[in-house]
């Protein structure tokens, strides 16, 4: 008797414990952010790194992780021979293959490309020569924000640490290396496309980053606040059908639970005045704008917009995967705690961050379909 996607993934819908692990995570997150108040900075980059492989290597154990665990599992163990015939992201699908063809258990694959995405995460941050409090944030941050979306998504996710690999490169204006990791990143998952394009974009037109002033970006950011309250607004008016009827009964385009509350919720607002802040004290540092900046507030845009749709979320990420680098930029070298607001505001910006994790985890996990199943 031959099972459907929905029933294949229905079976998996169970919640149990496996908090505890998140627990190890968060608590050795916490013993790093000491080190760095006690300037244990060596020791602090040291044990970060050890976390960020630990990260993936405990969350290989997840199962039932996402709203895509279900789809990537029914392809390997059912719809696998639909992949030999799959020309759109050929690497994705060669990799099924290859260990689908060798009988290998669908946990190690899945274990495979979670170290595989933290390791390309960590040569990224290598390639790119950070100072070791920088090198500390950059990956406390990403375990704390983008690290538990990837578990949602780990096809994006892999192809998203392959790309800041690629990414390091053009840093080092290395374009042959760039474009060769960047097309590795595309055959994995094709959203990589619209980065890749920006990047490339501002690395061409990067004489414009001169003529760009902060205001505009502000102007921006208050704009598209303004655009949600409205159709909010509206919303409370005409029901959300209204919205939909306007894409053709596109069902899945507008959010349902629109709501001026989730707009301004402490981790939207947050998360935007931090990044606003960082980006205003490092323009004016430098009188003009880095593209991983142009990155993180474009990110920061979309993922207010992706309270009026999941599908802006998908894209946004692209670009705040970029905020952990970013923020870990403001630590300009090894004496910058000597000056006690640079520290105190550091450690806020890490506590929040740290507050985002403890909320997504342990106390939103059923709105962000996180469904903790372990196998042990």
């Amino acid at each position: 008797m031959y099972i459907n996607e929905l029933e294949f993934s229905n079976r998996l819908n169970k919640e149990t414990g496996g908090i505890s692990m998140f627990g190890i995570i968060f608590v050795i997150s916490l013993f790093i952010i000491l080190l760095l108040y006690l300037n244990k900075f060596s020791l602090a980059k040291k044990t970060s790194i050890f976390l960020l492989f630990l990260f993936a290597f405990l969350m290989s154990f997840g199962k039932n992780l996402g709203r895509d665990y279900g789809t990537y599992l029914y392809n390997y163990e059912i719809n696998y021979y639909s992949m030999f015939f799959s020309l759109k992201e050929l690497l994705w699908s060669f990799l099924f293959i290859v260990f689908k063809t060798f009988k290998i258990d669908f946990f190690f694959l899945m274990f495979f490309i979670k170290i595989t995405t933290v390791y390309f995460y960590y040569l990224g941050l290598k390639n790119l020569k950070l100072n070791d409090i920088s090198m500390t944030i950059a990956i406390l941050l990403y375990i704390f924000v983008p690290a538990i979306t990837f578990l949602n998504i780990v096809r994006q996710g892999l192809a998203l640490s392959i790309y800041f690999y690629a990414y390091s490169f053009i840093r080092k204006l290395d374009l042959k290396k760039f474009v060769l990791w960047s097309l590795i990143s595309f055959n994995i998952h094709f959203s990589i496309l619209y980065i890749f394009l920006v990047t490339s974009g501002l690395y061409f037109f990067k004489g414009y980053k001169k003529k760009l002033e902060f205001k505009y970006l502000f102007y921006l950011l208050c704009f598209v606040f303004c655009g949600i309250i409205a159709l909010i607004l509206i919303n409370s008016v005409y029901d959300i059908s209204f919205f939909n009827q306007l894409f053709n009964n596109y069902t899945t385009v507008f959010n349902d639970n629109l709501s001026i509350k989730n707009l301004f919720s402490p981790i939207v607002i947050g998360n935007a005045l931090i990044n606003m802040v960082l980006i205003l004290k490092e323009y004016t540092r430098k009188n003009e704008f880095e593209d991983y900046q142009l990155f993180s507030f474009i990110g920061v845009l979309l993922n207010c917009i992706s309270l009026v749709s999941y599908i802006f979320d998908r894209i946004g990420i692209l670009f705040s995967f970029y905020n952990p680098y970013m923020v870990s930029q403001i630590i300009t070298n090894e004496h910058y705690f000597e000056i006690k607001e640079n520290k105190y505001i550091t450690f806020f910006i890490l506590l929040f961050y740290c507050l985002v994790f403890f909320l997504n985890v342990f106390v939103y996990k059923e709105s962000n379909s996180l469904i903790y199943e372990f196998y042990f």
